[in-house]
Protein backbone atom coordinates (compact mmCIF):
# COMPACT_ATOMS: atom_id res chain seq x y z
CA UNK A 1 0.00 0.00 0.00
CA UNK A 2 1.43 3.35 -1.05
CA UNK A 3 1.40 6.22 1.43
CA UNK A 4 -0.62 9.26 0.46
CA UNK A 5 1.60 12.27 -0.03
CA UNK A 6 0.61 15.13 2.24
CA UNK A 7 0.96 18.50 0.60
CA UNK A 8 0.80 21.70 2.59
CA UNK A 9 -0.30 24.94 1.01
CA UNK A 10 0.38 28.28 2.61
CA UNK A 11 -0.34 31.97 2.52
CA UNK A 12 2.60 34.29 1.91
CA UNK A 13 1.94 37.97 2.59
CA UNK A 14 4.63 39.68 0.55
CA UNK A 15 6.05 43.18 0.53
CA UNK A 16 5.50 45.35 -2.56
CA UNK A 17 7.67 44.47 -5.57
CA UNK A 18 8.81 41.21 -3.97
CA UNK A 19 7.93 39.14 -7.07
CA UNK A 20 4.49 37.77 -6.20
CA UNK A 21 3.03 38.29 -9.68
CA UNK A 22 6.15 36.96 -11.40
CA UNK A 23 6.06 33.68 -9.46
CA UNK A 24 2.29 33.31 -9.88
CA UNK A 25 2.55 33.78 -13.63
CA UNK A 26 5.06 30.95 -13.99
CA UNK A 27 3.72 28.47 -11.39
CA UNK A 28 0.06 27.45 -11.32
CA UNK A 29 0.32 26.40 -7.67
CA UNK A 30 0.73 30.05 -6.65
CA UNK A 31 -1.91 32.77 -6.81
CA UNK A 32 -1.24 36.48 -6.46
CA UNK A 33 -4.34 37.80 -4.70
CA UNK A 34 -4.20 41.53 -5.34
CA UNK A 35 -5.81 43.59 -2.57
CA UNK A 36 -6.54 46.46 -4.96
CA UNK A 37 -9.86 44.93 -6.02
CA UNK A 38 -11.06 44.45 -2.46
CA UNK A 39 -10.53 47.99 -1.26
CA UNK A 40 -13.41 49.12 -3.45
CA UNK A 41 -15.71 46.51 -1.97
CA UNK A 42 -19.06 47.95 -0.92
CA UNK A 43 -20.21 45.16 1.39
CA UNK A 44 -20.75 45.54 5.12
CA UNK A 45 -17.48 44.04 6.34
CA UNK A 46 -14.05 45.67 6.18
CA UNK A 47 -12.24 44.93 2.89
CA UNK A 48 -9.49 42.90 4.53
CA UNK A 49 -11.91 40.36 6.04
CA UNK A 50 -13.26 39.15 2.68
CA UNK A 51 -9.76 39.40 1.21
CA UNK A 52 -8.19 37.27 3.94
CA UNK A 53 -11.05 34.77 3.98
CA UNK A 54 -10.67 34.25 0.24
CA UNK A 55 -6.92 33.74 0.68
CA UNK A 56 -7.61 31.12 3.38
CA UNK A 57 -10.17 29.32 1.19
CA UNK A 58 -7.79 29.27 -1.77
CA UNK A 59 -5.00 27.92 0.43
CA UNK A 60 -7.26 25.24 1.84
CA UNK A 61 -8.23 24.36 -1.75
CA UNK A 62 -4.65 23.56 -2.68
CA UNK A 63 -2.98 26.82 -3.67
CA UNK A 64 -0.11 28.83 -2.27
CA UNK A 65 -1.46 32.34 -2.02
CA UNK A 66 0.49 35.59 -2.13
CA UNK A 67 -1.29 38.45 -0.41
CA UNK A 68 -0.50 42.00 0.53
CA UNK A 69 1.09 42.66 3.89
CA UNK A 70 -1.10 45.57 5.01
CA UNK A 71 -1.31 45.85 8.79
CA UNK A 72 -4.97 44.78 8.78
CA UNK A 73 -4.15 41.70 6.72
CA UNK A 74 -1.24 40.66 8.93
CA UNK A 75 -3.28 41.13 12.11
CA UNK A 76 -6.18 39.14 10.66
CA UNK A 77 -3.95 36.23 9.66
CA UNK A 78 -2.15 36.20 13.02
CA UNK A 79 -5.46 35.74 14.81
CA UNK A 80 -7.25 33.40 12.37
CA UNK A 81 -4.82 31.21 10.42
CA UNK A 82 -1.50 29.59 11.23
CA UNK A 83 -0.17 28.59 7.80
CA UNK A 84 1.20 32.05 7.05
CA UNK A 85 4.76 33.23 6.45
CA UNK A 86 5.35 36.85 5.45
CA UNK A 87 8.17 37.78 3.10
CA UNK A 88 9.99 41.10 3.23
CA UNK A 89 13.25 42.41 1.79
CA UNK A 90 16.17 43.01 4.12
CA UNK A 91 16.27 46.51 5.60
CA UNK A 92 19.59 47.30 3.92
CA UNK A 93 17.99 46.82 0.47
CA UNK A 94 16.06 50.09 0.53
CA UNK A 95 17.92 51.74 -2.35
CA UNK A 96 17.86 48.55 -4.41
CA UNK A 97 14.11 48.16 -3.79
CA UNK A 98 13.44 51.78 -4.74
CA UNK A 99 15.37 51.39 -7.99
CA UNK A 100 13.61 48.11 -8.74
CA UNK A 101 10.15 49.64 -8.18
CA UNK A 102 10.98 52.78 -10.17
CA UNK A 103 12.26 50.71 -13.10
CA UNK A 104 9.05 48.66 -13.07
CA UNK A 105 6.88 51.78 -12.93
CA UNK A 106 8.76 53.36 -15.85
CA UNK A 107 8.12 50.21 -17.89
CA UNK A 108 4.43 49.79 -17.07
CA UNK A 109 3.21 53.27 -16.12
CA UNK A 110 0.41 51.63 -14.13
CA UNK A 111 -1.24 53.19 -11.10
CA UNK A 112 -0.44 50.03 -9.11
CA UNK A 113 3.29 50.27 -9.82
CA UNK A 114 3.33 53.99 -9.08
CA UNK A 115 1.72 53.32 -5.70
CA UNK A 116 4.26 50.57 -5.02
CA UNK A 117 7.13 52.95 -5.71
CA UNK A 118 5.58 55.65 -3.53
CA UNK A 119 5.03 53.17 -0.69
CA UNK A 120 8.66 52.06 -0.75
CA UNK A 121 9.90 55.64 -0.97
CA UNK A 122 7.89 56.83 2.04
CA UNK A 123 7.57 53.80 4.31
CA UNK A 124 10.25 51.19 3.53
CA UNK A 125 12.20 51.57 6.79
CA UNK A 126 9.04 51.64 8.91
CA UNK A 127 7.47 48.70 7.05
CA UNK A 128 10.52 46.48 7.42
CA UNK A 129 11.10 47.40 11.07
CA UNK A 130 7.43 46.66 11.90
CA UNK A 131 7.28 43.44 9.86
CA UNK A 132 7.70 41.19 12.89
CA UNK A 133 5.21 43.01 15.12
CA UNK A 134 2.08 41.18 13.95
CA UNK A 135 2.81 37.70 15.27
CA UNK A 136 3.28 36.19 11.81
CA UNK A 137 6.54 34.41 10.98
CA UNK A 138 8.72 36.48 8.62
CA UNK A 139 11.40 35.53 6.10
CA UNK A 140 13.71 38.28 4.87
CA UNK A 141 14.92 38.14 1.28
CA UNK A 142 18.26 39.25 -0.03
CA UNK A 143 18.36 40.70 -3.56
CA UNK A 144 19.65 37.46 -5.11
CA UNK A 145 17.16 35.16 -3.38
CA UNK A 146 14.60 33.37 -5.51
CA UNK A 147 11.09 33.96 -4.11
CA UNK A 148 9.61 30.70 -5.37
CA UNK A 149 12.49 28.63 -3.95
CA UNK A 150 12.21 30.41 -0.60
CA UNK A 151 8.47 29.69 -0.46
CA UNK A 152 8.87 26.02 -1.39
CA UNK A 153 11.63 25.61 1.18
CA UNK A 154 9.38 27.19 3.83
CA UNK A 155 6.55 24.81 2.96
CA UNK A 156 8.83 21.76 3.14
CA UNK A 157 10.26 22.93 6.46
CA UNK A 158 6.79 23.11 8.01
CA UNK A 159 5.48 19.73 6.77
Amino acid sequence: MQKERIVLYMIFPGYVAIGKTYVSNKDNNFIDLDSYYFKNDNNNCPWYESYCELAIKLSESGYNVFTSCHDEVMKYFSSKYDKVIAIYPLLELKQYWLERALKRYKQTRTKKDKKAYERINKYFDEDIKNSTSHGVKVIFLDKNDDLESICLKAINTIK
